[in-house]
């Protein structure tokens, strides 16, 4: 199996491709999310975009409700330029799961829920 990225790795700037661990505070969302800033933890996007392809969200300082919400933003006020977003939290409180994250890879279409991360 072959690593493509990893967080510690600089960031990859070329005419084709942006990947990066964070990214410049992107505000240009419209609709019901214009004038909301946000920064990716790690992204992939178009060489030059505005918005991701890719964004990564992840808590655990922010609750699972906010990193829907993120994922709100991302998508639909990106005027969709924003294709997937992955989620990664903690599980809700619970003896069984006190030390479980999972994931959740959200697109226009549905969600992928991966849990034990």
């Amino acid at each position: 199996m072959e690593k493509l990225a990893s967080c510690r790795t600089p960031p990859v700037r070329s005419q084709v491709l942006d990947m990066s661990p964070g990214k410049s505070k992107v505000d240009s969302f419209i609709g019901p999310y214009a004038g909301t800033s946000k920064e990716p933890v790690f992204f992939l996007a178009p060489a030059g975009a505005i918005f991701p392809s890719v964004a990564f969200e992840t808590g655990p300082s922010e609750s699972s409700p906010a990193l829907l919400r993120d994922k709100d933003v991302w998508i639909d006020g990106s005027r969709r330029a924003t294709k997937v977003v992955i989620i990664k939290s903690k599980c809700p409180s619970n003896p069984e799961h006190q030390h479980t994250y999972y994931m959740e890879l959200w697109r226009k279409s549905g969600v992928t829920r991966v849990v034990g991360v």
